[in-house]
């Protein structure tokens, strides 16, 4: 037997073989086991990371981005973002801290906008903005939830609500168009646009209307559409409202208001202790019905201005109003602090201003009026013409009548009319010509004044020319003066007469006509006395007529040196009249064929008689001559009474 095949090798063989065939199968468990764990693990659910600023994978996503075009007419536009990505063939978007710069064509406008979101065409001409967006532009902020942006039009718009911002202006509305072409802004719906003024009231002005257009390089607006204005406490109403703001400070230059045009101006002024509040109380009490005191305007605390159209002008660069023009059916009333006021009328009122605030001139056209109002709004003066002028610095207003209409001045004492009125304010005095038609209500002071005409009537009168002087409460009328109250009448070639009436002196061709009625009661006679002057004396309560003075009544003719009249003790009647030689001829009377000559001569009204007295002697023509102490002549049977002291009867009776 081989060494080989013995029992012991072959049990040797056999335990190699049984020990590799079970690392193979335990190599085997191994690997499934460790394929199942890797199975199970792949199968369970991960935990993912906290991470609040996940974006989700997008395709063609670039991140820090930048994009831009150049277009040979449109200029340079560029944007950037912290994300950029195509939502379709079309359009991509940016998005993060988003900004888009169009330059323009070199050294032209440069508008900037930012947002959260951009969305944008490939051709970069259609642009759509979304969370807080705001538009940049030379100074001026524009702050929108959205902005879409046209480059072919060159049109920023927004209808979600939008605000507008700069250094010295803001506004608001619900829809917004800018066009950055033009450089001007479309508001609507809702608009407020306010201008801080270099003004001590700090309060801006404010408007607002339904739409407003402005023009950044013309820095012009229009806002129409139920537009009010608010400045502090003034405030008004039109139906459209034009500004222009100063080429380089943002104060307005003009501000035109037309269309139904209502303003109340009011200044803000500061509060002033109790002896300043004395002081200005007792400043701002009504000055009388004086003409003065309705010229008072620079006083005035408050305006009231209606009219179609209203235009303020400042003055170059400064906040400060240079003139006021009204057009059609203009009025402006001035309150003053006393409680009355001052109305201007006319279809047209221009109003200019010194750099102090105070009036300059003033100026109003076509169916012109000034009132003095008082404290109740009643008329107390009124002043009116087809134009007004006032000089404020010399205070000197020029009235001027035309087209039918004259020049008048009317006041509860007087009402005056001419051509034209001019008025020297501070002095209260004036002066009409051309045509002078007056009329005044003597204002007696009481039951013992008394004058030439009746307190208790109008007294009127028609003359070339007048003035009045307040100084001494004078009217004085030349020029073929004709004074009348009812049947009474007074002519002359100048009048000077007091407003009661008290004093009255007149020259030049002087006739007064008196009517009256004789004891009988017979109708209505009339006395004409002429003369070269007159007067009345107040104090001895007669009229005095002097040289060359004629006295008729009936066929009755006298004349003399001197005539007086009593006008009785309430006036405005005549009771009796006395002629003397005075200063020049003898009484004279002529009646019919006969003529009496004497020293004094007396008319009694109410007997209708003339008494001659003082060496009178009667002539008859181709009758010879009678002498006596007294001559009576009754003009009502045409007697004469010649009458001797030694004798208890007339000497004669003689009946023309």
């Amino acid at each position: 037997m081989s060494p080989n095949r013995r029992p012991g090798n072959f049990k040797l063989r056999a335990a190699r073989i049984i020990r590799s065939t079970l690392v193979v199968l335990l190599a085997g468990v191994v690997l499934v086991i460790a394929s199942y764990l890797i199975l199970q693990i792949n199968k369970a659910p991960r935990v993912k990371p906290d991470k609040k600023d996940i974006v989700p994978k997008k395709v063609g996503l670039k991140e820090q981005v930048r994009v831009f075009q150049y277009h040979k007419e449109k200029g340079l536009i560029e944007a950037q973002g912290a994300r950029n990505y195509p939502v379709d063939e079309n359009f991509s978007r940016l998005e993060g801290d988003v900004e888009l710069v169009d330059r323009g064509r070199k050294g032209g406008r440069e508008i900037r906008i930012t947002g959260d979101l951009l969305t944008y065409d490939k051709e970069m001409t259609g642009f759509l903005f979304q969370g807080h967006v705001l538009v940049q532009y030379k100074g001026v902020t524009l702050d929108a939830p959205d902005f879409e942006y046209n480059r072919k039009t060159e049109i920023v718009n927004t209808t979600r609500g939008v605000t507008i911002t700069s250094p010295q202006f803001k506004g608001s509305a619900q829809i917004a168009a800018f066009h950055v072409k033009e450089e001007d802004i479309v508001l609507e719906q809702n608009v407020q646009f306010s201008i801080q003024l270099r003004l001590p009231t700090p309060e801006p002005l404010v408007l607002t209307g339904n739409k407003l257009a402005y023009g950044f390089l013309s820095r012009r607006g229009d806002m129409e559409g139920n537009v009010s204005v608010g400045h502090g406490k003034s405030r008004g109403t039109a139906d459209h409202v034009s500004f222009e703001q100063f080429e380089k400070v943002d104060d307005l230059r003009v501000l035109w208001l037309r269309g139904n045009v209502q303003l109340n101006l009011e200044e803000e002024r500061p509060t002033a202790g109790k002896t300043e509040a004395k002081k200005a109380s007792a400043a701002s009490e009504p000055q009388g019905s004086t003409i003065s005191s309705e010229f008072r305007l620079n006083q005035s605390v408050r305006q009231e201005i209606g009219a179609d159209s209203v235009r303020l002008q400042a003055f170059m660069n400064l906040p400060l109003v240079q003139s006021v023009e009204c057009r059609d059916r203009s009025a402006i009333k001035f309150f003053y602090d006393s409680g009355d006021a001052t109305e201007i009328r006319g279809e047209t009122i221009d109003l200019t201003f010194s750099k102090d605030g105070s009036l300059r001139e003033l100026k109003t056209e076509k169916k012109t009026s000034i009132s003095g109002l008082d404290r109740e709004k009643n008329i107390v003066r009124v002043i009116e013409g087809a134009a007004m002028t006032l000089d404020a610095g010399n205070s000197v207003l020029h009235v001027t009548g035309g087209e039918g209409q004259k020049a008048r001045i009317e006041s509860a004492q007087s009402k005056v009319s001419g051509d034209t009125i001019t008025i020297l304010v501070k002095l209260d005095d004036f002066e009409v010509k051309g045509s002078v038609q007056m009329s005044f209500l003597p204002s007696r002071k009481g039951p013992d004044d008394k004058g030439f005409f009746s307190g208790e009537q109008p007294v009127f009168a028609n003359a070339g020319s007048m003035r009045y002087s307040s100084q001494s409460k004078r009217f004085l009328l030349w020029e073929k003066v004709r004074t009348w109250q009812g049947q009474k009448v007074l002519s002359a070639e100048e009048v000077n007469v007091t407003e009661e009436m008290g004093d009255l002196t007149c020259k030049g061709s002087v006739e007064s006509v008196f009517p009256h009625k004789t004891k009988k009661g017979d109708k209505e006679q009339q006395v004409k006395v002429s003369a070269d002057r007159m007067r009345f004396d107040h104090e001895a309560n007669q009229v005095i007529y002097e040289d060359n003075c004629t006295l008729r009544t009936g066929t009755a003719v006298l004349e003399c040196g001197l005539i007086t009249v009593d006008p009785g003790e309430e006036g405005g009647s005549v009771i009796s009249m006395r002629a003397s030689k005075g200063t020049s001829k003898a009484v004279t009377i002529v009646m019919g064929t006969k003529e009496a000559t004497g020293a004094l001569a007396e008319y009694d009204v109410e007997k209708d008689t003339i008494v001659v007295t003082g060496q009178p002697v009667l002539k008859e023509k181709d009758k010879g001559t009678v002498r006596g102490d007294k001559l009576t002549f009754h003009l009502a049977d045409g007697t004469i009474r010649v009458e001797n002291r030694d004798q208890e009867q007339s000497v004669a009776v003689n009946k023309l």
